[in-house]
């Protein structure tokens, strides 16, 4: 165990240690046996141990007055209703807040309020999505990333009937080809070289009585795809070296960036399969196909990052929205919350500028892209030293910067920084082109 253990005796002695206790409490075990437990714990002697009142006793001590602090549990060992000892179990308690968030990852719930978006095409997926929830139907959700395909899938999941079933996410494109098998459908003991004692169940397995999520599921192999077709249809996980498949009860939902049907008819990707999943398809649209509901995105993001970083900002001015308007976010939604991620982080005031925007985000257009790339060292050089055939393609790119950033002193600055070059340069430039 990872948690220290030690077994004291009627009068509060320590009879026994285990190596983790040994390990967090910097002692060996031979130090600590014979010894009372208050050298340990100060707060825990006989009297208090005996008084505790109840089976369990919480206490938050540190050890031989450095200010190390622990959270310990203290139980009886009883016999016949007669305590004749205690077992101690603790763990440091900078655990604690660890623990916390895990298990509030865990117990994570989306429902379609979380769904933001007033858009008829929003609304439209929202409202396919709601009605198949109960189902226990397969769904095949397909969008471009960051368009918040999990999230559709923790809503339906929310709604179902096996909302208090587990709901288990299997990124297939972050998994190794070689070790996603064994993930999917676990492995029975010796199955392999260095399998785990006992074997290890699958994902199949562990999602029995809830939804297995399937992500990315367009990158796995035709091999693996095999495999999962076979899993899919009869509902058993089937284990390497197993000698017969495990019954599961599960909903399935995949998802995937690409166009499945169409890497179905080029023979990248099963078309069994594909009909398979595709029992019922949701397509989630891209943000640039439903701008309108930026403004309400801006606001959740804003108020969020705003929350988390204890910034007093509250909105985004004119130019600055009018520049998320018009930019295309290939990143869609993901994006946007990076983009005002750091715009919060940058802003000073409450109300963030477009000097405080990204620059893939104010600057489109610009020759060169993102400062920092190869690309964007290519637009420094043009406008610190433009050779004749591209000072049309300069003077483009500093209007444009000029018309997403203004003209204020502080707006020149972050164009400067932006394409990379010295003030003095951009002054030079701009006086050159009459800007």
């Amino acid at each position: 165990m990872s948690d220290g253990i030690l077994t004291l005796d009627g009068s509060g002695m320590i009879v026994h240690a285990n190596q983790a206790a040994a390990h967090l409490l910097k002692v060996s075990r031979e130090q600590m046996v014979s010894q009372p437990v208050s050298e340990i714990f100060p707060r825990l002697c006989a009297e208090t141990l005996d008084d505790a009142g109840s089976p369990e006793l919480q206490t938050y001590s540190h050890v031989r007055g450095n200010r190390e602090y622990w959270l310990a549990r203290v139980r009886p060992i009883a016999d016949d209703c007669c305590p004749h000892g205690h077992v101690i179990t603790f763990r440091g308690i900078e655990e604690i807040p660890r623990m916390v968030a895990n298990y509030i990852r865990s117990e994570r719930q989306s429902t379609f309020d979380d769904i933001l978006g007033s858009s008829p095409v929003i609304a439209n997926v929202k409202k396919i999505a709601m009605r198949i929830a109960r189902s226990d139907s397969t769904v095949l959700i397909q969008g471009e990333s960051g368009t918040g395909k999990e999230l559709i899938a923790r809503a339906i999941h929310h709604e179902n009937t096996r909302r208090k079933g587990p709901f288990v996410a299997v990124n297939c494109a972050a998994i190794p080809e070689s070790i996603l098998e064994s993930e999917l459908f676990g492995y029975e003991e010796g199955a392999f070289t260095g399998a785990k004692r006992g074997g290890k169940p699958g994902k199949f397995e562990l999602a029995d009585g809830g939804i297995l999520f399937l992500d990315e599921i367009g990158d796995m192999s035709l091999h693996l795809q095999g495999k999962l077709l076979r899993a899919v249809e009869e509902r058993m996980g089937d284990r390497l070296g197993g000698r017969k498949p495990v019954p599961v009860d599960i909903r399935i939902i995949a998802a995937s960036n690409k166009e499945l049907r169409k890497m179905s008819l080029r023979g990248e990707f099963r078309s069994d399969l594909y009909y398979r999943l595709a029992v019922i398809p949701i397509v989630m649209p891209p943000l640039r196909e439903h701008k309108d509901d930026i403004p309400e995105y801006v606001d959740h993001f804003v108020a969020k990052y705003a929350e988390d970083l204890r910034k007093d900002v509250i909105s985004v001015s004119p130019p600055a929205m009018a520049a998320l308007m018009k930019y295309d976010w290939p990143g869609n939604i993901r994006e946007l919350s990076n983009a005002l991620e750091y715009a919060v982080n940058l802003t000073t005031g409450p109300v963030i500028g477009i000097d405080c925007m990204p620059f893939q985000v104010v600057c489109p257009s610009a020759p060169g892209g993102v400062p920092g790339s190869d690309s964007g060292r290519e637009t420094q050089v043009r406008i610190a030293n433009p050779s004749p055939g591209k000072r049309i393609i300069t003077r483009r790119a500093l209007e444009d910067a000029l018309e997403r950033y203004g003209t204020s002193t502080r707006a020149k600055e972050a164009i400067a920084a932006a394409f990379g070059v010295s003030r003095a340069t951009l002054y030079r430039r701009l006086k050159e082109y009459g800007l």
